[in-house]
Parts: structure tokens; sequence; C-alpha cells
């Protein structure tokens, strides 16, 4: 009978480190969903703040006034407005999907324990159902909980880095535009003074 109730504990160990070593808590759908939205959030950003450094570059010389730039400066920073609205709900998103996946996480490892209580799993002599859990399940079950912890806490530095550097750029392209426009508009003006005096 001894035999019998240590094959089901292992068993049973087993069974739940297999679950806890699963895609369902190793790489959940879940948050994948939610890095394939951020991706295409980033790459949508990416291709508006092109757009916007596009219509600078081929702005023909007669339309290129320092207005004009000013335009696409507020085009860019409603873009870097909504965008930043939305990367927050994902950020938001990703974190109480970690939170439910420790929860489930929790409440899987309560129900290990309450089956190995109740089924009279056999203790050797210096063993008890808390030292059997912290040994054979709480390692597996906190580096799950620690990956998941860094692998989101990467993914959005990584975001916010990248949506800086970017929008960094973009500011200073901007500005490059903003002097030289600022520059035509004041050489169209002299232009216009020299023919009224000529």
């Amino acid at each position: 009978m001894a035999t019998f109730h240590k094959l089901k504990q292992t068993d049973a160990i087993k069974k739940f480190l297999d679950r806890m070593n699963s895609e369902e808590f190793v790489n959940p759908p879940t948050r994948v969903t939610i890095f394939d939205e951020m991706r295409e959030e980033q790459m949508t950003l990416y291709k508006q703040r092109m757009s916007v450094v596009t219509a600078l570059d081929c702005c023909p010389p007669t339309e290129f006034t320092k207005k004009f730039v000013e335009t696409k400066e507020e085009e860019l920073k409603n873009f870097n407005d909504e965008s930043g609205i939305l990367f927050d709900k994902l950020a938001d998103k990703l974190a109480k999907d970690m939170e439910n996946t420790n929860e489930d996480i929790d409440i899987a490892e309560f129900d290990l324990k309450d089956f190995l209580i109740k089924n009279d799993a056999q203790l050797e002599e210096s063993e008890t159902f808390d030292s059997i859990m912290e040994d054979q399940v709480t390692p597996t079950t906190t580096r799950r909980k620690l990956e998941s912890k860094t692998l989101n806490t990467n993914a959005i530095n990584y975001m916010d880095e990248s949506i800086y550097k970017m929008g960094e750029i973009c500011n200073n392209v901007i500005n490059f535009y903003k002097e030289f426009s600022t520059r035509m508009d004041n050489n169209k003006q002299k232009l216009k003074l020299t023919e009224v005096n000529f």
C-alpha cells in the first residue's frame, strides 16, 4: 500500500511539473498575442513617423515653409501621443496577464498539495507536505514566475527605449527642417524686398 501511495505522489508531482514546463506557463498564448499587438503598434508608429519624414524630404521648395514643417511637427506629436496611450494600455494588459498566469500557478500548486494530503501520500521520516512542495515543486513555480517577470520587464524596456530613440531622431530631423525652412522663408522675404527695391 505504501508503494502505491508513493507512486501516486510521484505521478501527481510529475504531471504538475510537466504542466508547469508546458507552453501554458512557459510561453502562454495570451502573452504571445500581447507581444504581437506590441510589435504591430511599433510598426504602425514607425510607418507614421516615416510618412512625416518622407513628406518633409519630398516637399517641393515652393511649398517648403516653416508653417508646413510645423504642421508636420504637430502631426508627429499626435502620432506619438496616440501611440503612447496604446502602449500604456498594452503594458497594463501584459502586467495583468502575468498576474493571471501567476494566480493560475498558485492555484495549481494549492491543488497539488491538497491532492497529496487527501490521498494520504506516504512521507519519509524527515518529510512533510511542505518540505515536498518546497523541494520538488516551488523551484519550478518560482522560476516560471521570475522568467515571466524578466521577460515582461525586458519587453517593456526595449519598447520604451526603441520608441524614445526613434522619437529623438525624428525630433532632430524636424528641428533641422524647421531651421532650414525658417532660413528659406527669410530668404524669400529678402528676395521680395529686393524686387520691390529694384
